[in-house]
């Protein structure tokens, strides 16, 4: 059995490094043929399609794995996938994960769903869930992912499930961006103790695209250990293709030239009208300044050792910017009691057609809004903004 810890990363990476190179002979050398290419490229079946007729536009497949030709074949053998190249192994589950090994289990969502039959992706995405101490880098964009129907589609292809209508075979298929977009497919066997999976897993139980995707994202890596290993932009780029731009110490923005944060706020609002993802984080406790802004931050309710992402802008006139944030850890209660909190006396002044479009008397996901002031004073070391590929 082909242990994939040490391999897919390097593999996945060289296949993005030439990417952007073409190849122009007909022809290979005998070591060109020695070597297995782990990427293949074909012309992708469209899931708007019932017959598998090749559409125009290409993706590639990780480890020659076709999704659809494996899935074909599987249907008419009558078997369930089980993926070869990411196999049910403990040892690619974290190493922090030690103390849950007892009575872990890798079962398929039909073996441990009690409620209702497993599905992909619900009518009714409410985002998902962590378990505490196990969340990773790329739960911000997740987060995004979860909220957009454009990202989601993009990551997710639709012609898949867990009926018999849907085809089921036991295999799902995800892409991804390392370079250009590659697809890759995981069988439904996942780490699982007490009914409930280990890592990610969806607000409703019986929804699964979040544990799936999160496994095809680790084989991608090589392991649930080196998804551990990358930053949130990398998990902004690889699962949404676009292209990142970095905006340091904010703060200095409240004593600048005030065109400078009107400039910023406008390209915010723009961005966040666009669909873009958004990613903020506060900052280190490098310097005495920061201490102290660290401790006022969360005096007022921010929780300083996680990522946020703004998930929308707004301009009421007569200087009052608000932003939007949102703990990309998952839904949470709201501690923020900074102006603009959800019982502030502000808000009786705001006319009731704006509330409704702020949304700003429900704050059901973990969201808030607080003074753009308030942004850039504590959200100091950076800002990443994404800026979707289709935006233009």
């Amino acid at each position: 059995m082909r242990h994939p810890n040490t391999e897919a990363l390097d593999k996945i990476e060289k296949a993005s490094a030439s990417s952007s190179s073409s190849s122009s002979s007909s022809s290979s050398s005998s070591s060109d043929e020695a070597e297995k290419t782990v990427i293949e490229k074909r012309k992708h079946y469209s899931p708007l399609k019932e017959e598998h007729s090749d559409s125009e536009d290409e993706v590639e497949f990780l480890y020659e794995q076709n999704f659809y030709k494996i899935r074909d074949e599987l249907l008419k053998e009558k078997k369930l996938f089980e993926d070869p190249e990411f196999p049910p192994d403990n040892d690619l589950l974290r190493a922090r994960s030690g103390r849950h090994l007892e009575d872990l289990e890798w079962l398929r969502p039909h073996e441990f769903t009690k409620t209702e039959e497993p599905i992909l992706v619900s009518d009714r995405n409410e985002g998902f869930d962590l378990r505490v101490g196990l969340d990773s880098w790329f739960v911000p964009s997740m987060s995004a992912v979860a909220e957009s129907e454009a990202m989601l589609g993009q990551v997710i292809p639709r012609d898949q499930g867990f009926t018999e209508k849907d085809k089921y075979a036991g295999i799902f298929h995800f892409r991804f961006w390392f370079g250009r977009w590659i697809e890759i497919v995981v069988d439904d066997r996942l780490p699982v103790k007490k009914d409930q999976p280990l890592y990610m897993k969806s607000s409703r139980p019986e929804e699964f695209w979040p544990a799936l995707l999160e496994k095809a994202y680790a084989k991608a890596k090589g392991s649930y250990e080196l998804l551990n290993h990358w930053m949130p932009i990398d998990g902004c780029i690889e699962l949404t293709g676009g292209v990142p731009e970095r905006v340091r110490n904010l703060h200095q923005m409240l004593t600048a030239d005030a065109r400078h944060a009107d400039r910023l706020f406008l390209d915010m609002l723009r961005a966040s009208q666009l669909g873009n993802v958004i990613l903020v984080s506060l900052p280190t406790k490098t310097s005495r300044e920061n201490k102290l802004r660290l401790s006022e931050a969360a005096q007022l309710g921010l929780q300083v050792k996680y990522t946020y992402r703004v998930t929308q802008v707004a301009d009421l006139g007569q200087g009052q910017q608000l932003v939007r944030v949102k703990n990309c850890s998952g839904p949470s209660f709201v501690k923020w009691v900074g102006a603009w909190h959800p019982n502030d006396p502000r808000w009786s002044k705001v006319p009731e057609e704006a509330k409704k479009e702020l949304d700003s008397e429900t704050f059901h996901d973990g969201g808030f809004w607080m003074a753009y002031g308030d942004f850039l004073k504590y959200f100091k070391v950076r800002k990443y903004g994404f800026h979707s590929t289709e935006s233009g």
